[in-house]
């Protein structure tokens, strides 16, 4: 029945359980099933030719072992190949029992969830989805004491599960916090919701409303400390920080890249880095950048934001290539490739912002984030702008054009003012912060 399996992960730069497609050999109709080994691309690549019966050389223990246990796993498969079985779903019911059932009946947690990321098209939130899978899967098998988690029914979730993942999740590591464990079942109770909602196409859904703990049991997860507070620069924290002196190349870039978000409405690091050339626009003697924000282009609104000197300074000190607008990305990376790379140089970028942040006495936790919640403080603070603006102001908003401003020029006009934050702060002031007295 079965024309050939196809495997691979399902991520190339994450750690992802392998996939397995299923082909019809008659109708061409192909279903996919997840084994319980997770791999990287690089690391399947490394195992994949492994022979277990004459292992080359260079081999390791732990290799061999990992290709045995998939090499059961497709026999296993292959078993239940039969000329009886007219359908991949009547094979698929032999080989993992219901997975999504039509009939409401049982519903396998992780095939649900996997179900579920397939839905999200933004790279970086399936990569979300895709870890916090992993999370589960591995407190899962905890939780079940050794048995295969594949097997794991939404039906068996209970606040004992929900309650003792929060407290593993925190053991796993000592930089693990209680927050990300509440994000994590925030993202496990969006699939659950996702999976008792009625499908498009007459489709019906996949479990019951009884059969959703967070629904029946009315769990609440404690909304995270919000990271505006945590990460929100005063006007004198933000002026002291643009007086340390950076002390490489990768500081500079994270001390002027810091300051450009700031100034640039509050843009997303991984925008930053997307912004071309092509998107540079002059209309009425003022020249601005005409773009659209990567997390809210679903609601494709383009926004737009002036290149006053003091962003043109920083662009000039980094120049891209001929496509790109800073030095970060080329024109000859793909989607996958760019998104590596960002995750990559956000990393670095957060590091240097720490160091420098450590360097002028600033005891305030400080990323990249951190340009974004203190443009929008600033602007309040200073009375430049209400709060109706504020978030209009924001270049990630879907508000971004909903007609806050008369015209154009009163949004750049809000926006040049963010440059009074380069007004040098009363250098006395500035001495005793940094020789450790309070100002």
């Amino acid at each position: 029945m079965i024309g050939r399996l196809d495997l691979r992960p399902d991520s190339a730069f994450c750690t992802a359980p392998l996939k397995i497609t299923l082909y019809h050999r008659k109708t061409g109709a192909r279903k996919h099933i997840h084994a319980n080994e997770f791999f990287t691309r690089g690391e399947w690549d490394s195992i994949s030719q492994i022979n277990t019966s004459a292992p080359p050389n260079d081999a390791t223990k732990k290799q061999i072992q990992r290709k045995a246990n998939l090499d059961a796993t497709i026999s296993r498969v292959r078993s239940f190949n039969s000329p009886d079985i007219q359908s991949l779903s009547q094979f698929m019911q032999l080989l993992t029992g219901p997975v999504l059932s039509n009939s409401l009946g049982p519903a396998y947690l992780f095939q649900i969830f996997d179900a579920f990321t397939q839905t999200k098209n933004n790279p970086s939130t399936r990569v979300w989805y895709e870890s916090a899978r992993k999370k589960f899967y591995e407190f899962t098998m905890v939780h079940i004491k050794g048995k295969d988690p594949s097997k794991f029914l939404v039906a068996d979730l209970n606040k004992r599960y929900i309650d003792s993942f929060k407290y593993w999740y925190q053991d796993q590591d000592k930089n693990n916090s209680r927050d990300a464990a509440y994000s994590y079942l925030r993202g496990l109770r969006g699939a659950l919701n996702w999976a008792m909602r009625p499908k498009t196409n007459n489709k019906p859904k996949y479990i019951k409303r009884s059969q959703n703990i967070f629904y029946t049991d009315k769990i609440v997860i404690p909304e995270a400390k919000r990271r505006a507070e945590k990460l929100t620069l005063s006007e004198f924290e933000f002026k002291l920080f643009l007086t340390v002196e950076a002390l490489s190349k990768e500081e500079e870039r994270a001390k002027d890249l810091q300051l450009f978000m700031f100034l640039f409405d509050g843009i997303r690091i991984g925008d930053v880095m997307r912004l071309e050339r092509s998107e540079i626009e002059v209309r009425d003697g003022i020249t601005y950048l005409n773009f659209n924000p990567k997390k809210t282009d679903q609601y494709n609104k383009d926004a737009r934001v002036e290149i006053t000197p003091q962003l043109q300074h920083i662009m000039d000190r980094w120049p891209g290539d001929d496509k790109y607008v800073f030095d970060i990305l080329s024109q000859d990376m793909n989607e996958e490739t760019i998104s590596r790379k960002i995750k990559s140089k956000t990393s670095t970028i957060n590091r240097n912002l720490k160091k420098l942040s450590d360097r002028c006495g600033l005891e305030r936790r400080i990323s990249t984030y951190s340009a974004r919640y203190s443009m929008n403080h600033y602007l309040l603070s200073k009375g430049y702008a209400t709060k109706g603006q504020l978030s209009a102001m924001m270049v990630n908003s879907p508000k971004v054009s909903e007609g806050y401003f008369s015209a154009r020029e009163e949004k750049f006009g809000i926006q040049r003012k963010l440059g009074n934050i380069l007004e040098p702060e009363d250098d006395e002031k500035i001495k005793k912060q940094k020789s450790g007295s309070n100002p």
